[in-house]
This record gives C-alpha cells, structure tokens and sequence, in this order.
C-alpha cells in the first residue's frame, strides 16, 4: 500500500527532525514485536529497522524493515508514525513532484556502463542480475531489438543487481563485470554479452574462469583485474548500485527505468517501445503533466 502527501498549508510549528535514541527504541522495539506477531518467521530470521529518518510530512517517519536469515537479505520499505502507533508499507509520495523525475534525480549515471550518447534525452537504466533468465532476454530485447532503431536519441545504463539468494554465481559475475568497466569500459559489453549468451552454461565453479579469460581477451591488465576483484573495489561498485536500486524500489530483475519510468519483468518489444516513445514525446515538451 502506498501513502502519498499532497502539498499545502500547514498549521502549527514544523516537526522536529532530529529523533531521539529513546524514539529510535521505542520504534525499532515495536515494528519488531509487529512483524514477529503477524509473520510465521524462522527461528533464524533477523529483524532490523534501517534508515529510520523524519519525513517532510510532520509527525511521519520513513524505513527499511532488514529481514535476514544468514543466507540472504530483504528490505521492506515501511511508513511510520513517529508516536509508533501507526505503520503502512511502502513509501512516501510527494503529489506535487513528477515521481519520474524524482526517480531519475535518485540515479547516478557517470561512470557506470553506457551505450549512446550521454546528452540523449531518453535513459533507459537497468538492474540486471547475469544469472536470471528473464534478465538475459530483457537485455536482448533492448540491445538487438529496441534500441538501434533511435540511434543517438537513447542512452542505456546498466546496474548491477545480483539476487545472491537464488543466484549462487550472480555476485561474483557483477564485481567482475564491475571491474572489467573500471579499467576498460568499453571491454563491459562483450563481457556482458557472453554472460547473457552462455548463462545457461555457467556454474559457480566456472565463472571465475570465464571473467578472467575474457578480461584479458579485452585487453585488460590481469593483474589489476585480480586485484580488483579480489578486494574491495569491484564490491564497493556493487554494492552502490545495490542500494541505489533499494532506494528507487527495485525487489526483482529485470527491473527499467525509462526515463524515470519503471517497467519491471522481461517485457515485449512493443512496451518498451511505447515506454521510450513517451519519453522522447515528455523531453520534447509535446506530452507534459503538471506537478505545480
């Protein structure tokens, strides 16, 4: 369920934004006692609340409800009152702000995986596991069907998005896929290519062979490779986008964002077509919206 907050006059003093260590208890004690009471949760399942802040809505709260079990991890994104007698799930929306371009606002575009032209008025941003099927045809819709038809007028950039919960080779091929684009970008694509291609081929045990010998097909320094994946850089570019992703609402791959617009699942080529119509028609000022 979504909450959303239209904009207008406010009576009384402005919330206080700072909260309390005894509020951030108080909180945390009772979301947990919630969720342990209506969930049938394992015993080795772990509750969290995360990036529990002040809304600009007085008396609101925004977090992440962290479920772990060792293995893996989700985040629930939860809407609390600050008096903790209330709590909805999902996010905040500001009904006076474009939700496309507070999407777009929220995604960093340099240095990550591109194709096309930067100054394209359109960007479609993927979330990609190489590990999930549905991924791999998404991303062969857009590159070999979708995309060549609007030449320099759309630029793609990929994220990674890895599912290690379900997807037992998926992380290790995101930071090497991440430290191929660090020291050779233009190395990425082919890289990405044969993840997609020859997925159903790969395991846990082979895929560290194939980032490798294709690294150095590209051109790029085996040494520095290793050295990248081997400690925290890859994982660092990861996980950035990991939690970019988390913040934008991303729960499954693939997920596209078309100008801020989010399309989630392998979708036809006609959705996505329609998608980036509307988008080039929105950046050229022929279908607007008023966010007053």
């Amino acid at each position: 369920m979504a909450v959303v907050a239209a904009g207008g006059c406010r009576d009384g003093q402005p919330a206080e934004k700072t909260l309390s260590s005894g509020e951030r208890d108080m909180i945390e004690r009772r979301v947990r006692r919630y969720f342990k009471k209506v969930v049938d949760l394992p015993d080795d399942v772990t509750l969290r609340l995360v990036d529990l802040t002040p809304t600009d809505a007085p008396g609101l709260l925004q977090a992440d409800l962290e479920i772990a079990n060792g293995v893996g991890s989700r985040r629930v994104p939860l809407v609390i009152s600050r008096n903790g007698r209330h709590l909805v799930q999902g996010r905040l929306a500001d009904l006076t702000v474009d939700p496309a371009a507070a999407a777009m606002s929220q995604v960093a575009l340099a240095y990550r995986p591109t194709r096309g032209d930067e100054n394209a008025p359109v960007n479609v941003v993927v979330y990609v596991d190489f590990q999930c099927p549905f991924c791999a045809r998404a991303y062969r819709t857009l590159v070999d069907s979708v995309l060549p038809s609007y030449g320099e007028r759309v630029r793609l950039v990929v994220k990674h998005f890895p599912l290690a919960a379900v997807h037992p080779w998926a992380e290790t091929a995101a930071i090497g896929a991440a430290c191929v684009h660090e020291l050779e970008p233009e190395a990425f694509w082919p890289l990405a290519d044969r993840l997609f291609r020859e997925q159903p081929l790969l395991d846990v045990d082979g895929i560290g062979d194939l980032l490798t010998a294709t690294a150095r097909e590209a051109g790029v320094d085996g040494d520095r490779f290793a050295r990248c994946v081997d400690g925290d850089a890859g994982s660092a570019l990861v996980e950035a986008d990991e939690e970019e992703g988390r913040r934008l609402g991303v729960r499954s791959t693939p997920t596209v964002f078309v100008n801020g617009r989010k399309l989630e699942g392998a979708r036809p080529v006609e959705e996505f077509t329609a998608a980036i119509d509307a988008a080039l028609r929105g950046a050229a000022g022929t279908e607007t919206a008023a966010f007053p």
